[in-house]
């Protein structure tokens, strides 16, 4: 958004004005500036000066220029200016250098002009090259064996080419290969040379894959069965709660054996009302199967219904994972009221903020991203009508699809996998790996329960056994039938709609667990596509954005290549259950698998809550549940059939022998092929193959572009794709596919890609700076907004950074941005050392990690890791592309070429090692680094912030580095006439001064003294009550006179003379001080082991820092004493820390009277 300044007469808004939001007029820069920032929060907003046209990234900048600009200034000779800014440039090369990074739509013009014949004939240079092409193809075919083809070729081809325009076409090894893949193209699925091939536009001979399609099952044009759905359903429902009846011998001896081994469990230290539901179970799984047995398989009614009898044990073991109500019932809190008044309003947003903060900080970070206020309510802006949410819903969810699955054919060949690979019994370590997993915020299901009804041993192995149990009878409780789903609107998009809003469908969270561990174990059986990489063990998002980046940069100094970018509608929500068995036979899973995941769909319902109301779906046929641990490997496998059908048709050639035609990530799909032709197959086929699922693509969120080599650069031009006009009744989207052009930024999985640029990071770099200062102005406390900057802000840009792999300079200046907001949180000087910054908190530091350490070691490994990935070949054809790049990025940071893993190791190490160093080498702020280096317990306020208050938080990181604001540390920055302390006089106005020898705290500093003292004399009591301890005696030495230690502890075997002594932690002060101790009380040690009768003593001090360094020496001495664990070493420094904040604050005193003489309060 460009704003042009000097500001003269209202102005509209054209953002809205284009987008039909209405027509906002501005009165003043400001009011426009306020109205971008709110109503438009992802734009960029920049300046322009109307007088001479100079762009600004800042309004300060722009409005300093106005006053001093002349003008346009007169061109001078020997310079090229441009056409759209003016700008001046040196010659022509470097004016279309500037085209192409300030105004890359005209450099494409251009570009794309070029590629226009000069005369009338169309040759075979120009645009229309795809259709004359597939002409001479299809002459080729029909000529072929034939002489004088290039003089028939002509005349059949209306006179558009002559002779010699063709002979010279057909000798180019371009030409060639193409006419080698279109003849590829003609042969059938079933290698039949003379079966009909894909026509240009794939509409005819492309349908759904034979992996799931079975003709016979189709439904034909005139259905007269007298059935209704809800009895089909009935029917289907009463099938699945049948006892399943073994399907082959193999099936019938692992039953045995898996009952045997079932029985046989171990339940040794389980209390006793969990090894009575676990004998139950096991009782249970042996009554049915032997009633199964005793059946043969036939129709008799069992005198117990099996799905009865398991849905009775299932409520026992909910009983039992529950906890017992409470007599007290929460009270439900209260909505906050704004209030009235400024104060009021202010406070409200700080509660509205803080219980969001404390709810979810997820949640707040998004408002933050996306730039709307946390403290808005916005639940009721948007009311949807029950009714028409049950209608959608219902209509989406209930059609059922066209294609059927077949019964059973392993079509792709895979090998059968054995049923005691992936069905084998459960075990309580499974289940507790399962639940570690879960989140612990995880919702739970209609059965109410949560995480923590399940976290302990016992459960875990009642789980196990209710498994095991579902897992031999294959009957799934009727509760895991019901679900509740949770409507989310999507970010971005018109919330008033209902297509706009994602269903969140969660079941019982026992449930969940089950089919995690099935999901667990399919995915060490099942290997997908390697095209696929969501929802699989990589780095899906960063493959795919550099595989799609490296077919750009190859393309663009190759033949070219045509991209297209599919959305599909509502995937998740159109996926048919009757594809689903299928799909898991293709993978040679054992059909007793396969069909106890299919019955987990039948019979399902959901209440979606709409405004209080429950609107309850019934028996859905389509929709895989987003919120199930199954639903992703599910939607792979459906899905895969298409993507092993784009990988055999042509597509984008990376070499003689490796192509690529599809990138796919989950239901992101992008298509890439060589030219328009080929493209157009490829996006038929994806077309036809959603259409017989009852699925559709939304071709106006689509996106397609053509990178095409001109004569010494190349251009981008529209393919001209369109979707295939197959069968009209269940292919609606006959729409076009829309031009994405060089100004045109395509967002895939997160990442800005640009046709033109590749991955663009700029609007990155002002998103990251916008969302920063509204991080500032955000009503949270310091640690708490520094908090959500680790944890959220920051990672959400890193993976676009990572796959970026920007320059070095643009990371340090991110990093720079990010210390200044750090700073301002904070309330600390810009001088502060960075190392306070990046240094991680055990170490003192803040804990917010370089960018530039992040990025460079996030993209140089995962780029190794694609480099070499074992199944996939385009990966390691395109491995030059990308690790070119990547190696600039090593050198940049002085890492060898090619590099290795440990390279990357030693560098991420050594980068720690230095931050450490450069802090620890400034003669002011890194006096005190080498004592707190290294300590949880020392640093254990930046480990856990709510140790202390905000304020004295601030003032405890100000006093680690040095920067408090006594009159040596503002000398630093601004020259003071009288660097001597304000109180006594004595002394500079030191830290060390302050909080250790001046008189005014000296009260304060032995309160701080004996508070340690006091604590270490009640741990030692706590711990052993046998242990005699004299406090403060007065003891007479030989030389020295009287001497009275802190403590005297007598144990039964040795005596300990414990002095304690706070030390400003500067340079070696607490060594020194320890040995000062040491050598003044050692006198003493001899004479009272003689007195007490003891064989041996020592002297112990307890040494701590004032800003709580606890030194290892001090650490060993005090586990001597019996006082070991991190919380009383944590409580002996905090109140070190503490006490010499509260000096500091006492001896800082604004509001105290002035010191006379001096203009000090």
């Amino acid at each position: 958004m460009v704003i042009k300044v000097p500001w003269t007469n209202p102005v509209s808004c054209k953002v809205c004005l284009a987008m039909q939001r209405g027509a906002y007029l501005a009165l003043s820069l400001k009011d426009l500036v306020s109205h971008s920032g709110l109503a438009h929060p992802h734009l960029v907003v920049g300046y322009e000066c109307a007088k001479c046209g100079k762009h600004y990234a800042g309004k300060h900048a722009a409005l300093c220029h106005v006053p001093k600009c002349a003008g346009h200034k007169p061109q001078e000779e020997g310079k090229v200016y441009c056409s759209e800014c003016g700008h001046a440039c040196q010659s022509i090369a470097g004016l279309s250098q500037h085209e192409r990074h300030r105004h890359p739509d005209k450099r494409n013009e251009k570009r794309v002009s070029s590629l226009r014949p000069s005369r009338t004939s169309p040759g075979l240079g120009g645009g229309n090259t795809g259709g004359i092409l597939q002409q001479m193809f299809d002459l080729e075919v029909e000529l072929a064996g034939e002489r004088y083809i290039n003089v028939k070729m002509p005349e059949r081809l209306g006179g558009k080419l002559t002779s010699k325009q063709i002979s010279d076409k057909r000798r180019e090894s371009t030409y060639k290969r193409a006419f080698a893949a279109f003849k590829a193209s003609l042969v059938s699925p079933g290698g039949d040379p003379e079966g009909p091939g894909p026509s240009v536009g794939g509409a005819e001979g492309v349908d759904v894959p034979v992996e799931l399609r079975h003709p016979e099952s189709l439904p034909a044009s005139n259905d007269t069965s007298a059935e209704s759905h809800d009895e089909v359903e009935a029917e289907e429902f009463l099938n699945a709660s049948k006892l399943a009846a073994p399907s082959s011998p193999e099936e019938v001896i692992w039953r045995t054996g898996t009952l045997h081994d079932f029985l046989d469990c171990n339940t040794e230290g389980l209390p006793e009302e969990a090894v009575g539901l676990i004998h139950d179970l096991q009782a249970l799984a042996r009554e049915l199967l032997a009633e199964s047995s005793s059946c043969g398989g036939t129709e008799e009614v069992s005198p117990r219904n099996p799905r009865t009898a398991v849905d009775e044990a299932y409520t026992r073991v909910v009983r039992y994972l529950l906890p017992a109500e409470d007599a007290g019932q929460p009270r439900e809190r209260q909505p906050r009221n704004k209030g009235r008044g400024k104060k009021a309003r202010k406070r409200f947003r700080f509660a509205i903020t803080q219980d969001l903060f404390h709810k979810d900080p997820g949640v707040l970070a998004k408002h933050l991203l996306r730039g709307t206020d946390p403290a808005a309510r916005t639940d009721d802006d948007v009311k949807l009508d029950p009714e028409a949410v049950r209608e959608f819903y219902g209509s989406l969810w209930g059609h059922k699809a066209a294609v059927a699955p077949s019964q059973g054919d392993n079509v792709n060949n895979a090998p059968s996998i054995p049923i005691d690979t992936v069905c084998h019994l459960f075990t309580a370590d499974e289940v507790k790996r399962r639940v570690s997993r879960v989140k612990n915020a995880s919702a739970p299901g209609p059965d109410g329960v949560k995480k923590c009804h399940v976290a302990t041993r016992a459960k875990q192995a009642v789980l196990s056994a209710l498994f095991n149990t579902v897992l031999l009878t294959g009957i799934l409780p009727a509760e895991w039938s019901t679900n509740r789903t949770t409507m989310i609107p999507k970010e971005g998009k018109d919330a008033s709609l209902l297509a706009n809003w994602r269903p969140l469908t969660i079941s019982s969270l026992v449930s969940r667990i089950f089919w995690g561990c099935v999901d667990t174990r399919m995915r060490r059986v099942v290997r997908l596509t390697p095209r696929q990489k969501g929802f699989v063990a990589e780095a899906g998002c960063f493959n795919n954005v550099v595989l799609l980046d490296s077919v750009l940069r190859h393309a663009k100094c190759g033949g070219g290549v045509v991209a297209v970018q599919l959305d599909i509608s509502k995937a998740f929500d159109t996926i048919p259950h009757c594809t689903i068995a299928t799909a898991l036979l293709n993978k040679g899973l054992p059909p007793f698998l396969a069909n106890l995941v299919s019955r987990a769909y039948v019979g399902q319902r959901t209440h979606l809550n709409v405004r209080g109301e429950k609107v309850e779906v019934r028996n859905p046929l389509v929709i895989v549940k987003q919120g199930d641990p199954l639903s992703p490997m599910l939607f792979n496998l459906i899905m895969e059939p298409m993507i092993n059908e784009l990988e055999s048709k042509p597509g984008y050639r990376i070499d003689e022998e490796t192509q690529i035609s599809s990138l796919v990530f989950a239901d992101d799909l992008i298509l890439l092929a060589s030219d328009a032709p080929k493209a157009q197959v490829l996006l038929s086929t994806v077309h036809r193959y959603l259409c017989n699922l009852g699925m559709s693509l939304a071709a106006s969120k689509s996106f397609a572009f053509q990178v095409t080599r001109t004569q010494d650069s190349w251009c981008l031009v529209d393919p001209g794709l369109k979707l295939s006009k197959g069968d009209e009744e269940r292919c609606h989207n006959l729409e076009g596919i829309p031009f994405a052009g060089p100004v045109d930024r395509l967002r895939y999985l997160g990442v800005s890609v640009s046709p033109w640029f590749g991955i663009d990071i700029r609007e990155t770099r002002a998103n990251l700076t916008e969302v920063l200062h509204k991080l500032c102005r955000l009503a949270l406390k310091p640690w708490q907004k520094h908090h959500l900057l680790i944890t959220h802000l920051v990672p959400h840009y890193l993976p676009e950074l990572v796959a970026a792999a920007p320059a070095l300079t643009t990371l340090r200046e991110l990093d720079q941005e990010l210390r200044v907001v750090v700073k301002k949180i904070f309330h600390l000087p810009q001088s502060t050392a960075d190392g306070m910054i990046h240094c991680p908190p055990k170490d003192g530091g803040l804990g917010l990690r370089r960018l530039e350490t992040q990025v460079v070691f996030g993209c140089l490994t995962a780029g190794l890791k694609l480099a070499s990935h074992q199944y996939d070949p385009a990966a390691r054809a395109l491995a030059p592309t990308f690790l070119n790049r990547l190696g600039r990025v090593a050198k940049s940071a002085r890492l060898p070429v090619p590099f290795a893993k440990y390279d990357l190791t030693r560098y991420k190490r050594r980068m720690a090692k230095q931050e450490l160093e450069r802090w620890a080498a400034l003669p002011t702020q890194g006096k005190s680094v080498r004592s707190l280096t290294g300590s949880k317990v020392a640093n254990c306020f930046l480990l856990d912030p709510t140790l202390l208050k905000p304020c004295r938080f601030i003032t405890a990181v100000k006093m680690r580095t040095n920067t408090c604001g006594n009159r040596t540390s503002v000398n630093r920055v601004a020259p003071q006439p009288d660097l001597s302390c304000r109180k006594c006089g004595l002394q500079l106005e030191t830290l060390g001064h302050i909080i250790g020898s001046c008189t005014e705290t000296k009260a304060l500093r032995i309160r701080r003294h004996d508070e340690i003292k006091d604590f270490v004399m009640s741990e030692i009591h706590k711990r052993d009550l046998t242990v005699h301890v004299s406090r403060e005696p007065r003891l007479t030495a030989d030389r020295v006179g009287n001497l009275q230690p802190d403590l005297v502890v007598a144990t039964q075997d040795r005596v300990f003379v414990v002095d304690v002594t706070v030390r400003h932690e500067d340079g070696d002060y607490l060594r020194l001080a320890r040995e000062s101790k040491v050598n003044k009380y050692e006198v003493l040690v001899s004479k009272l082991c003689q007195e007490l009768g003891r064989p041996d003593g020592e002297v112990l001090p307890i040494v701590v820092g004032a800003r709580g360094a606890l030194p290892l020496p001090t650490i060993a001495a005090l586990e001597k004493l019996g006082v070991r664990g991190s919380g009383p070493l944590k409580t002996i420094s905090l109140m070190a820390l503490r006490s010499s904040i509260e000096m500091y604050h006492a001896f800082m005193d604004y509001d105290g009277p002035l010191v006379p003489g001096t203009g000090d309060r």
